[in-house]
């Protein structure tokens, strides 16, 4: 039997536009073939290596090179008030074929028809002991309007460690507006999603954890607007149920906000929300 035409085109234009939104969210992040001429642009004395690249003794790992997205690599993203321009994180590794990162991490910002180097930031993403490295980044989705014709781009890097007995991860966000043809840091680091679990004997796991949710609202004050930081910290520990079973449950929650303000340069942020939820 065969579909009539008026519905074969409707299942027709269905899979196309499903399909162009597959794509569309496989390349929000990605650099596609052009991976390999950013390198070259922004690095010249990279040297390729088995679809990466060298330098200085570290890796940067492409997605060509990667093709099960175990390392951390670079990303990609064309900026979306300002469609000249495109922004690839860089991550440095020292191992590519255990994934460990040096904890080093580029943000270029290149013109996007001839991939022409115009800035490059050096992000410090290391943590209080140096004991979180680097797994994976990618840019956030989420919109962030600061000001009139002023959208922030954010950058989340996930980092962790697991030395038994305790697991640690973590995403911590950057914020970068453009001002003046120049790109700036507004937010450094703060980290909006933690968990550390520590495992114990015979049903005696631990774990603290949450997230931290941003929301852009007015302020009292011109200029940028203020950004509000919601806080909700969950601990659980684990124990038997009347069934006998082990499992996970809640002993705590908490929940708090935090209001940043611009002061003309970046946001002012406290030190308790560039530390893992505790």
């Amino acid at each position: 039997m065969t579909a009539k035409p008026s519905i074969a085109r409707s299942l027709f234009l269905m899979a196309a536009l499903l399909l162009n939104a597959q794509a569309a969210r496989a390349d929000s992040d990605t650099c596609g073939n052009r991976a390999a001429a950013i390198v070259r642009s922004a690095y010249p004395s990279a040297k390729p290596s088995n679809g990466n690249f060298t330098l200085d003794g570290l890796t940067i790992v492409t997605p060509a090179g990667d093709p099960d997205g175990e390392t951390a690599h670079i990303v990609c993203r064309i900026w979306p008030d300002h469609p000249e321009l495109m922004l690839a994180a860089v991550p440095f590794v020292k191992d590519a074929t255990l994934g460990e990162s040096e904890g080093r991490l580029d943000l270029l910002v290149l013109d996007k028809t001839g991939l022409t180097l115009r800035q490059r930031l050096r992000l410090n993403t290391g943590t209080a002991g140096g004991q979180l490295g680097l797994r994976s980044v990618r840019f956030d989705s989420a919109r962030y309007p600061l000001a009139p014709r002023q959208n922030a781009v954010g950058l989340l890097v996930m980092r962790g460690r697991q030395v038994d007995p305790k697991n640690v991860s973590e995403d911590a966000l950057w914020l970068y507006a453009f001002d003046g043809n120049q790109v700036s840091p507004v937010v450094d680091g703060l980290v909006v999603q933690a968990d550390t679990t520590v495992m114990g004997e015979q049903c005696s796991d631990t774990s603290v954890g949450g997230k931290r949710t941003l929301a852009v609202v007015p302020s009292p004050r011109s200029g940028f607007a203020d950004i509000v930081v919601t806080e909700k910290v969950l601990s659980r520990r684990m124990t038997k149920g009347k069934d006998g079973m082990c499992a996970l449950r809640p002993t705590r929650s908490e929940t708090s906000t935090h209001r940043l303000v611009y002061d003309g340069t970046r946001y002012d942020v406290p030190k308790a929300l560039l530390r893992p939820l505790e």
